[in-house]
């Protein structure tokens, strides 16, 4: 048996089929180019080669358009983040930890201003009473004169609020009878039409 490429050719293939007239060699053929015109390879064995590279050509094409098609969907995903970004930022959009830190701060302001109010109030309730009621005085240390003053300007003043408070009930007495009368005389005229 001959020799392809440095490999003794054995077996029942190269038994049946025996070699036949080669060309001289190619300069570009290997030496299985060689031994396959030698001993005649039957097509479809070369078919199956050739289908097989084939196939490897197109699997190798698909990979190539899906990894381009995969590249375009990333930049086309990623210009779409970034408008988005930009629109949220001009919106002023507010993520749930910003809407958080408002809430607190907002809370943290109303308990500073209810406060405030409360102290105010009672500043405000304080002179009322100041002046209504007057100053007190002291009287821990003070001599039995001025004792006597106090109570007199107590007394007095006492009398002059009785007085303002019956005035005032008189008043009230007054606007409630004309309103009962101007109700009644509503009334009447209702009652005509």
């Amino acid at each position: 048996m001959e020799r392809c490429g440095g490999a003794r050719a054995t077996g029942a293939w190269s038994e049946r089929h025996p070699p036949q007239s080669v060309p001289a060699r190619h300069a570009d053929w290997s030496p299985l180019d060689s031994c396959l015109l030698q001993h005649q390879v039957p097509d479809s064995i070369t078919h199956n080669n050739m289908a097989d590279d084939e196939r490897k050509r197109i699997e190798e094409a698909k990979r190539a358009k899906q990894a381009d098609i995969d590249r375009k969907r990333a930049e086309v995903r990623k210009r779409l983040e970034e408008t988005a970004k930009a629109k949220k930022a001009k919106k002023g959009f507010m993520t749930p930890e910003r809407k958080k830190k408002l809430r607190l701060l907002l809370r943290k302001k109303a308990a500073e201003e209810l406060k405030k109010e409360q102290e105010r109030k009672a500043a405000e309730r304080r002179r009322i009473i100041d002046e209504r009621c007057g100053k007190p005085k002291n009287i821990d240390d003070a001599n039995e004169d001025t004792i006597k003053r106090v109570l007199r300007d107590y007394h007095a003043r006492i009398s002059t609020l009785e007085d303002e408070k019956f005035d005032l009930e008189y008043a009230v007495k007054k606007k409630d009878f004309e309103i009962s009368d101007l109700n009644a005389q509503v009334n009447d005229l209702r009652g005509k039409l």
